[in-house]
């Protein structure tokens, strides 16, 4: 759903579930367009003004980073926080490094969302927050391995987690350089209505992914073809459908549909076959002018 204005007077808890991976080339964008915007609709006001805040302000701030694979044997989570100045949010994604990842697909988002779940439980012994929001800025789909390191849902999947941020209660919204089935899946399992997300358009960027649930920005105007974007994804429940939103581990369609070594293989034996057919030829052609010289001779 999407809300009005907030009331200033609500106690909101925001945590923002950042992917640590090669996204320096889009966060800055992301960052201006949607991430600022969020700050400041949750803060009533441009956030410059509003640098320091009092701790009893009504918006409590955290940030949870996750990474790939090629951060083992480091943990692949960190979190930052508590915050009650927007302006320190921004400050600390700033100074974040979006590096690494290597030649990996897909991300720890699964371990990213476990830690953010322990945040707010966190902060809910603090103080009972009205409203609750994670706002996932990501640019790859999760592993499908089960929760590892954090051992208060070790074992849990992502579709799990979704779930349980739906039973408690916590609004998940997505941020993303580029749509993929996965994260629509994600958004509608934790409770989100792509029906509202199909009729308003919040991306500057046809390119980019725009998923908001309890919050709404600046409208921007629909593309001739609302139902799909540019690139074919289709903006329909992926819960209908067999959508695999895991790892290379689990079944998905490989990026290669076949092993280029078997493939060159196969072409040596092509071009082999086609030197012994034209050595037969050959010999077989001159067999044939061998019986015909035999046979004049004879004459």
């Amino acid at each position: 759903m999407v809300l009005g204005p907030l009331d200033h007077s609500i106690q909101t808890d925001i945590i923002f579930v950042i992917e640590k991976t090669a996204m320096n080339t889009y966060i800055s964008e992301l960052k201006t367009n949607y991430v600022t915007p969020t700050l400041e609709y949750f803060n009533q006001g441009p956030i410059d003004e509003r640098e320091y805040l009092s701790e009893s302000s009504s918006a409590i701030y955290g940030i949870v980073v996750y990474e790939a694979n090629d951060c083992k044997p480091f943990p692949c989570c960190r979190s930052y926080g508590t915050f009650t100045s927007p302006q320190k949010v921004i400050k600390i994604i700033e100074k974040i490094d979006m590096i690494g990842g290597m030649a990996e697909s897909h991300a720890y988002m699964g371990e990213g969302l476990a830690t953010a779940l322990v945040f707010f439980e966190d902060l809910q012994e603090i103080r009972e927050a009205k409203q609750r929001h994670c706002i996932l800025i990501c640019n790859s789909p999760p592993y499908n391995f089960p929760i590892m390191e954090c051992e208060t849902y070790a074992g849990r999947s992502v579709d799990q987690m979704a779930n349980l941020f739906q039973e408690k209660g916590i609004l998940l919204s997505i941020l993303s350089a580029r749509k993929t089935p996965a994260l629509l899946k994600l958004f509608e399992k934790a409770g989100g209505d792509l029906q509202i997300s199909q009729n308003k358009n919040y991306a500057k960027d046809p390119r980019h992914l725009v998923l908001l649930n309890g919050y709404s920005l600046k409208e921007r105007p629909m593309s001739p073809t609302p139902a799909t974007t540019h690139s074919g994804l289709s903006m329909t429940s992926p819960l209908s459908t067999n959508v695999n939103i895991g790892s290379p581990v689990a079944p998905c369609t490989p990026f290669r549909t076949t092993n280029p070594v078997l493939a060159m293989q196969n072409q040596v034996q092509q071009q082999q076959q086609q030197q012994q057919q034209q050595q037969q030829q050959h010999q077989q052609q001159q067999a044939v002018q061998a019986a015909q010289q035999a046979v004049a001779v004879a004459q």
